[in-house]
């Protein structure tokens, strides 16, 4: 299992810097995001386009303070909205675009009926309606729609700004970067409820999957498996595949912008700190400025062949195959859904013409929980906050799991 993240070692991390241009200084500021106890589960157990998937979506018009370049929340389900609603807008990752626009139209039109989303009764005497608005990042992903929300407060006249009540990122260190960076809490963390699980997988296909189990004699993998094999002369030809390339194509997504790219790069600190002597269970700051643990995930780094904003990309490219490439970090929904050839959203999954399988790396891997976030700023009021719980618990209501 990976380790957990110190208090201290979340302050010391968040405030260091971020540099996109050059991989080989990732450990600069990778760890702006490191600002919370990372949720890990045991391999053992083994981003946007601002578009609105619902075509019947009715549009209203957004308070003054909202940028209509880039804000639009349309995710409405078309349902009528009452007169007196309180309006909750929800700001949510791409992956979500797959069911939450589901969960906001039928929310949505329970209140429009009158009846209270959770319980299904009628309304209280006096009780308002709520009416829920959503959307996806215009561009990018969680990491853009946070910076966003850090322009609202920093930064207003920002071509890229974002005022919801919600925000539903993939996974949480977001919402701890975004207090860091406003310098006050803009979010209750602990309020902020997980409404999705999905394990970091590193997605390979099943052939290349076979032929390292087999060269190691195991069938569990590792990450410290996964860097020899990037790291082999011979490349597949190492691992049994007499025709296979001497270069091994990987490829994972900007952690700068995406949460799959930044947990998988969090993974390759992690085994690089083990492989080079740091044995704390929680990784140090001794470790991350080291230079032989820096070297290490640069080597790493270096040998990515397809490096994309957003994990979604993947699933239109990676149906080209193991000549395209070898191994990618995804969310596990994103391998289910391409082995499929299903939908994601706005994203269509083609389906591969081998099967790719997950791997769980031995060492442990992160969840993304896609937590609901309850925005604590001027432009939100106590009555929206209220709101706002009332949908977080709606969508956790069994109905809505299923």
């Amino acid at each position: 299992m990976l380790p957990s993240i110190s208090t201290n070692q979340q302050k010391a991390y968040a405030a260091m810097r971020i540099d996109t241009k050059h991989v080989q200084r990732f450990a600069q500021w990778l760890f702006l995001s490191l600002v919370f106890a990372l949720a890990a589960c045991s391999g053992d157990d083994s981003g946007g386009g601002g578009g609105d998937s619902t075509t019947n979506n009715v549009e209203f018009p957004l308070p003054t303070y909202m940028q209509a370049n880039n804000e639009n929340y349309r995710e409405n389900g078309g349902v009528r909205r009452p007169d007196n609603a309180i309006d909750v807008y929800i700001l949510y990752s791409p992956e979500s675009q797959q069911y939450l626009p589901t969960i906001i139209a039928r929310f949505n039109q329970l209140g429009a009926d009158g009846k209270n989303p959770v319980t299904g009764q009628a309304l209280a005497a006096g009780e308002r309606p709520i009416y829920v608005h959503g959307q996806q990042p215009t561009t990018g992903s969680s990491g853009t729609a946070a910076q966003g929300i850090i322009n609202a407060v920093m930064a207003p006249n920002n071509a890229n700004v974002y005022h919801p009540t919600i925000f539903q990122p993939s996974v949480s260190h977001w919402l701890t970067l975004i207090n860091y960076q406003v310098g006050r809490e803009l979010f209750n963390l602990a309020e902020s409820q997980a409404t999705a699980l999905s394990p970091v997988v590193i997605a390979m296909w099943e052939s290349r999957v076979q032929a390292i189990q087999t060269t190691l004699g195991k069938q569990t993998i590792s990450w410290s498996d996964l860097t020899d094999v990037l790291k082999s002369p011979n490349g597949w030809q190492d691992y049994g595949i007499e025709a296979g390339r001497r270069s091994v194509y990987y490829g994972h997504a900007d952690p700068n912008i995406s949460s799959t790219g930044l947990s998988t790069n969090l993974s390759e600190y992690y085994t690089c700190a083990r492989q080079n002597g740091f044995t704390e269970r929680s990784l140090t700051l001794a470790a991350v400025n080291s230079s032989v643990v820096q070297d290490c995930v640069s080597g790493i780094e270096q040998l990515i062949r397809h490096y994309s904003n957003r994990t979604e990309d993947f699933l239109e490219y990676i149906a080209r195959g193991p000549d395209y490439l070898d191994m990618v970090a995804l969310e596990e929904t994103d391998l289910i859904c391409l082995n499929r050839g299903g939908r994601q959203g706005d994203e269509i999954c083609n389906k591969p013409q081998e099967r790719l399988v997950a791997i769980y790396p031995e060492e442990g891997t992160f969840w993304h929980e896609h937590p609901f976030g309850i925005v604590t700023a001027e432009w939100v009021t106590t009555e929206q906050q209220a709101a706002a719980r009332v949908f977080t618990a709606f969508v956790l209501t069994p109905d809505m799991q299923r």
